[in-house]
């Protein structure tokens, strides 16, 4: 197939995905925001964190400012229960956003507060999203410890959604660590587990993942099915951060393969997503990757 034919098929690919994503997300927001004009006080304090938890990809600076708004009510009204929730997905939010010691900050906050009110649920879940700060940070130690306290917390209440997040987190550590056959082990464990649920965006997730492990392997074919597999499901999933994710996997794909104006062209896509939802991290990776790109087709300059 030549360039330019696959140049084509990945641009019809990422129109339908992002046609396809904004109306179903801003579908799901909309049910919300009407809830929210006859909710009772307590209802809307629910209502904000699932605001909050909605808008992490595509929109977190809308999502902070909903977090918050369910932080301050749940102060308000004196009901505690709700706030670790809250403080976890305000640090989701954050780390969307690059902004890792604010994520840290908010989980332990998450942490300390789960504990003092017994909620093992969500000091499960803080446990296991300050794991996943210290893998992105690099510091493996802290990142696996972390995120095997919050497995075993998930493994006690069978809590399946919970044990899925904490293996993604597990093959994702082994995949920085070079030790693809665990990665791959825990990522197909996390994806049967999410089949089973029918997470459709954890299934997302976990189908990127599983590509990059297959990218880092150089078994390019492979990664490249998991990368369609993945476009086909996003088109259910209004998700723009992983829509952006997928254009950098093509990117990389098509540039082990020659095919350089393709891998530029999606790189591209890949960067403007990425600004628009301010994601620090990934406008990062797509500018270093651009300058390889560029120096590779002598554009010095």
């Amino acid at each position: 197939m030549s360039e330019y034919k696959i140049c084509f098929m990945t641009k019809t690919i990422t129109i339908l995905l992002l046609i396809f994503s904004t109306t179903f997300a801003q579908k799901t927001i909309n049910n919300l925001l009407t809830k929210l004009k006859t909710a009772t006080p307590e209802e809307k304090i629910q209502i904000y964190n699932k605001l909050c938890w909605k808008l992490r990809s595509n929109n977190p600076d809308t999502a902070i400012f909903y977090g918050k708004k369910a932080v301050a009510s749940a102060k308000k009204l004196n009901k505690q229960n709700y706030i670790p929730k809250s403080y976890n997905f305000l640090g989701v939010a954050y780390r969307n956003k690059g902004q890792y010691i604010k994520a840290l900050k908010y989980y332990n906050q998450a942490l300390k507060l789960a504990q003092v009110l017994k909620d093992s649920t969500e000091i499960a879940y803080s446990y296991n999203n300050i794991g996943g700060i210290y893998r992105i940070i690099g510091n493996g130690i802290l990142a696996l410890e972390n995120t095997l306290k919050a497995l075993k917390y998930f493994e006690s209440q069978k809590n399946e959604y919970g044990i899925a997040f904490s293996t993604i987190n597990l093959g994702i550590i082994y995949l920085n660590e070079k030790d693809y056959a665990n990665a791959l082990k825990y990522l197909k464990y996390t994806l049967k587990i999410r089949e089973k649920l029918g997470y459709k965006k954890g299934i997302a997730l976990t189908l990127n993942q599983i590509a990059i492990v297959y990218y880092a392997m150089k078994k390019y074919n492979k990664s490249l099915q998991y990368y369609n597999e993945l476009s086909k499901l996003y088109k259910k999933i209004g998700d723009k951060k992983g829509i952006a994710s997928t254009l950098e996997g093509y990117s990389n794909i098509s540039y082990y393969q020659h095919f350089y104006y393709n891998a530029l062209q999606n790189l591209k896509k890949s960067l403007a997503i990425n600004k628009e939802i301010e994601n620090k991290a990934g406008v990062y990776r797509n500018l270093l990757k651009l300058g390889v790109i560029y120096a590779k087709l002598n554009m010095l300059k």
